[in-house]
């Protein structure tokens, strides 16, 4: 029973990243990459050179795009990894022993038996991501505001600042809301495609 508490308490605290306000997430990692942030002090420590994370309009680019995808790495890869898990220990025992019984090795047994069980997992994990990074604003409008240049200028921030702001002479809602309805379109037909997937998988399996 503490085991199975002590495991529930761990996925909760993986979970966090989650849980908190995406706008939350960019303002504190602003503070960690900013020019006279923990993280240049730390290099500054180690005798290395600063770096300008996220010195926009006219940073590196690719600095800009390592930080977003250490935050995206840190922000999902916990909810990925207890879903991937959970998958595994749903796993029935019985399919190890009789593969083990066959002769099968570890790499075959995940290859033959693991993977096709959680095969629906994964997929539904790729629709979430899929469906996140065409959707993506918070962070990209409280870290880099689209920059340097367009570089981290997304779908939705495009649309933010076409619709919503006086970056251009005269702000377009109409073209801005046409814009949403083609993201809108472009993630159903996505969604639509990856569920489409998962039921020809069920069938096969049935």
């Amino acid at each position: 029973a503490k085991y199975t508490r002590g495991k529930l308490g761990l996925k909760v605290l993986l979970l966090i990243p989650m849980m908190i306000p995406a706008v939350i997430i960019g303002l504190n990692w602003k503070m960690i990459f900013f020019s006279k942030g923990p993280l240049n002090a730390f290099l500054s420590s180690l005798g290395l050179s600063p770096q300008p994370w996220l010195s926009t309009p006219f940073g590196n680019p690719f600095f800009v795009l390592f930080c977003l995808a250490v935050l995206d790495i840190w922000q999902w890869t916990p909810f990925i990894t207890i879903a991937v898990i959970s998958g595994i220990e749903s796993v029935p025992k019985d399919l190890y022993e009789a593969a083990s019984l066959d002769g099968a090795s570890e790499m075959q047994i995940l290859r033959h038996v693991v993977l096709p069980m959680i095969k629906g997992i994964i997929v539904i994990i790729l629709l979430l991501r899929v469906i996140d990074s065409l959707k993506i604003f918070d962070t990209i409008y409280t870290l880099t505001f689209g920059g340097p240049g367009i570089v981290t200028t997304t779908f939705p921030f495009q649309i933010y600042k076409t619709g919503f702001t006086l970056t251009s002479a005269h702000p377009d809602c109409g073209y801005a809301s046409l814009m949403a309805l083609i993201l809108l379109a472009i993630s159903s037909c996505i969604a639509m495609i990856i569920m489409k997937f998962l039921r020809i998988e069920k069938l096969i399996w049935e």
